[in-house]
């Protein structure tokens, strides 16, 4: 198993499995183990990249743990694993670069990895719900320095919140995006600048948190404002 970079990821469900990314140069791994049972081997199965750096994604109800692996700047592969009787079941692969679900796991959250899209993509066939490129997003799309990074949350079913960089800085700005248009509803002010990659997901129900490595603060956020997620166009008649 590869000792650099990256490194081994892990998640510790709370049915007491022990998921555990593996990067090897031969073949990635995924192992889950039973932490009630003494660290027994519960499933392992061999993976279609070779030395990723992987984020593990886990549903609300812990129906489904999702597994986001990116092998360089233009690659990623995503996956979505169940499991029944302390076992690994099966696992589906992904067209979308997964970033976050819904708590109910019907929808995902995809991100751009090279592909320019940015997508809301059905958690049961992953077929897109709906799909913008995301230098066409309003007020952003047309900035030369525009970048969106791959860290997202989704807010709650109707809401998920992305972030964006306009210029050269540190900083990024944090969109809420509704699930319907993915058009912007509104710019997050939270009076602080915040770091690229901020964003954390915080299981959905309106929450979610930001993070800043550099000063090591978690801070988590809750949607208090009304929003009306507005019909595409519809500015445009007024």
């Amino acid at each position: 198993m590869s000792t650099g970079w990256p490194r081994p990821s892990c998640h510790l469900a709370g049915d007491d499995l022990l998921w555990l990314f593996l990067p090897d140069g031969a073949g990635d791994q995924l192992v889950v183990l039973d932490t009630s049972g003494g660290g027994t081997e519960v499933g392992r199965r061999p993976l279609q990249t070779a030395e990723g750096s992987a984020t593990f994604v886990l549903d609300a109800n812990r129906q489904h743990v999702g597994l986001h692996i990116a092998v360089g700047p233009e690659t990623c592969l995503s996956y979505r694993w169940t499991t029944g009787d302390r076992r690994l079941v099966a696992g589906q692969i992904l067209n979308g670069c997964l970033a976050d679900t819904n708590a109910s796991g019907s929808f995902y959250l995809s991100m751009p990895h090279g592909s320019g899209w940015i997508a809301i993509r059905d958690g049961a066939d992953d077929s897109v719900r709906i799909e913008r490129r995301y230098d066409d997003i309003p007020e952003f799309g047309d900035s030369d320095d525009y970048r969106m990074y791959e860290t997202g949350a989704v807010v709650s079913d109707d809401w998920v919140m992305v972030g964006v960089a306009t210029d050269q800085g540190d900083a990024e700005q944090h969109l809420l995006l509704s699930t319907r248009t993915l058009r912007p509803q509104t710019v997050m002010d939270y009076g602080i600048d915040m770091p690229q990659n901020s964003i954390l997901s915080a299981g959905g129900h309106g929450r979610w948190m930001t993070h800043d490595a550099r000063l090591g603060v978690v801070r988590l956020w809750q949607l208090r404002e009304p929003h009306t997620d507005e019909v595409e166009g519809q500015l445009g008649l007024w």
